[in-house]
């Protein structure tokens, strides 16, 4: 989806005044205009008015587009909320073949609609009468035309409650004048990690916050997959089925993890890695905020780290566990990715 940011048209623009001027100087007999007597002011003034009607789209959808939600406004299916730089659009989504309505947060500069948060994905709205609306306790709450509630945050007490969408992707609840939020998104991850989230581990009491994979393309709700920094032991990085260990990321060793190769060659992102006594958790930033990229846990069983290649419009897979089935945990034995690396070295060698 065509991102469609803050934009300014600059609309009614005067033509310039010789534009719409015919002149009277009789043209010779082998200039165009003087055999078929076209008006070229009447063409430009036609083109202007083409132009402005092919915009008329993009500033019906700017009209619907707002920065923030307070207290009395509504955020009705068919409009949506917009980061201030226009990196991220919030709003009402169908993905691919489902009927089904979410709310969600998507890129809004990109060709491909990628979803990277999800407000209701195990409660879907049957229909497109989504409303999302913030009273003066500061609660968010996603309901339909019959009052039923599919989704809703914690009372606050803030004074003022604001519900704005940050350029990072963030979703956020705050008072009016007041430093901090009373909630936000980047608490609740679904399937994507993006930059400046945390994958997080409190190893005191084993709470973490955890990327699900979507069931399917078509279905967001919680699959089978989950992503978390485990804090026994070493903190490292699993991938579970259920509750199956399919893939662990090896302990950090000051650049990255050590089953994670890329992350030591890698020129566009900045890892960073804290585990204490009060908490544990992993994030990335990026050096070029031109530069698109999340992790995110897919359907099919891969954490995989994307970057956004606009030349290609598509995602290109920067690093992924498990990267082959000798990276899926206990496949190849205790020494299943050494055997592998000795039987690639002897094919290069003997073949």
């Amino acid at each position: 989806m065509n991102g469609e940011g803050n934009r300014r048209v600059a609309l009614g623009r005067r033509l310039p005044q010789e534009a719409n001027v015919v002149r009277q100087t009789p043209a010779p007999s082998d200039c165009p205009t003087a055999r078929t007597g076209i008006n070229m002011g009447g063409i430009q003034a036609r083109r202007e008015v083409l132009f402005l009607a092919a915009l008329f789209p993009t500033l019906i959808a700017l009209s619907m587009a707002r920065v923030t939600l307070v207290p009395g406004g509504r955020l009705e299916d068919g409009s949506s909320l917009i980061s201030s730089d226009g990196s991220f659009k919030l709003g009402f989504f169908a993905p691919g073949k489902s009927k089904f309505r979410y709310l969600g947060i998507w890129y809004s500069q990109i060709s491909d609609q990628t979803v990277v948060w999800v407000a209701n994905r195990d409660s879907p709205l049957q229909d497109n009468t989504g409303v999302l609306s913030i009273p003066t306790n500061g609660s968010l709450f996603l309901s339909d035309s019959k009052g039923i509630i599919y989704w809703s945050t914690p009372m606050t007490r803030l004074a003022g409650p604001v519900a704005k969408l940050l350029d990072n992707a963030n979703f956020v609840v705050a008072g009016a004048g007041e430093g901090g939020y009373a909630w936000q998104s980047f608490d609740h991850p679904t399937d994507s990690l993006l930059p400046g989230m945390k994958l997080w581990t409190d190893p005191r009491t084993g709470f973490a916050r955890n990327a699900a994979s979507w069931k399917s393309d078509d279905d967001p709700g919680t699959g089978d997959y989950t992503s978390f920094l485990d804090t026994n032991g070493d903190p490292q990085i699993f991938l579970l089925k259920g509750t199956k260990l399919v893939w662990r990321s090896g302990p950090w060793i000051g650049e990255g993890f050590s089953g994670i190769p890329e992350m030591w060659i890698n020129v566009e992102f900045n890892s960073s890695f804290v585990s204490n006594a009060d908490e544990a958790y992993y994030l990335f930033s990026r050096r070029s905020k031109s530069v698109l990229s999340r992790l995110v846990v897919q359907p099919k069983g891969v954490t995989e780290h994307r970057v956004w290649i606009e030349s290609k419009g598509d995602w290109n897979v920067f690093w992924s566990g498990p990267g082959d089935r000798c990276d899926e945990f206990g496949y190849c034995g205790s020494f299943g990715g050494v055997e592998q690396f000795l039987n690639e070295v002897r094919f290069f060698i003997f073949s």
